[in-house]
């Protein structure tokens, strides 16, 4: 059973993407909500649906995958690992396994190469979701604890037109960054974006970046951070005055001046 945001988050994402498809141990709310030709319900089998929901993606079809219990994720993630050293080579599998909260308090240990989200709020929910599946790469999607509610507001700073470059942050990095840029004197330099409020989160993000020419994305190089970069670089090339670069929100300041004085 997953809580309202989860579900209101879930069947956005598959109304949006027709392709995607959800393989599910047992019914839940989300399920009874779904295009019959987008639902997969399968017996309780965590290592073998694991597998199953690999091939899957693999075929190219973005997967979300609901376990019924949390108490066999070492199984799953046995799969997982295999599919992330895969998808290390180059092979993509957009997947999300669905998680609730509490994992580091089950001992379950989460292998290498799988990107593990925690959404703060219900549009981080999202957010997240688009952003596991444009990395192509296997993703543990934890559900916030005591998020029953249904979707609310990620903290978002107003964009206006002119600024000097784009700088794309996740609703919980906002804060912090906000607060390195002001105290570095750039936060009225640069438009500051909200990931989790774009969608489509490509072509969105595309589409802020052609008014400034630069972009800096905030977050690891490897994760889901360097493939937003990407995924900018090859929607917005024609406007980029300067390479997308990417930036540990402790680096930022230092980074962002290299990209203005690109």
């Amino acid at each position: 059973m997953v809580g309202t945001a989860m579900a209101q988050a879930l069947t956005g994402f598959f109304q949006a993407r027709q392709s995607a498809r959800l393989l599910a141990e047992g019914t839940s709310d989300i399920t009874e909500q779904l295009d019959p030709s987008q639902l997969l319900l399968v017996p309780v089998a965590d290592r073998a649906n694991t597998a199953v929901a690999v091939g899957m993606a693999w075929g190219g079809a973005p997967v979300v995958l609901q376990l019924s219990s949390t108490e066999r994720l070492g199984a799953a993630f046995e799969v997982l690992s295999e599919a992330a050293s895969a998808a290390a080579q180059g092979v993509r599998c957009p997947l999300v396994l669905l998680v609730g909260a509490g994992l580091n308090e089950q001992g379950v240990r989460v292998p290498g190469g799988v990107d593990v989200l925690s959404p703060a709020s219900g549009r981080d929910i999202a957010g997240a979701l688009e952003a596991a599946i444009a990395a192509g790469r296997p993703t543990v999607l934890l559900e916030p604890a005591g998020q029953g509610s249904a979707l609310g507001d990620a903290p978002v700073v107003e964009v206006d037109p002119g600024h000097a470059a784009t700088v794309v942050v996740s609703g919980q990095q906002l804060p912090e960054v906000e607060a390195n840029l002001r105290d570095a004197g750039l936060l009225g330099q640069v438009q500051l974006v909200c990931l989790q409020q774009l969608r489509p989160l490509p072509p969105a993000l595309a589409q802020m970046v052609q008014s400034t020419g630069r972009a800096v994305v905030v977050g690891a190089p490897d994760g889901l951070a360097g493939a937003t970069a990407r995924a900018v670089t090859e929607q917005a090339f024609e406007y980029l005055e300067a390479p997308v670069m990417v930036a540990a929100p402790e680096a930022l300041v230092r980074t962002l001046n290299s990209a203005l004085h690109y």
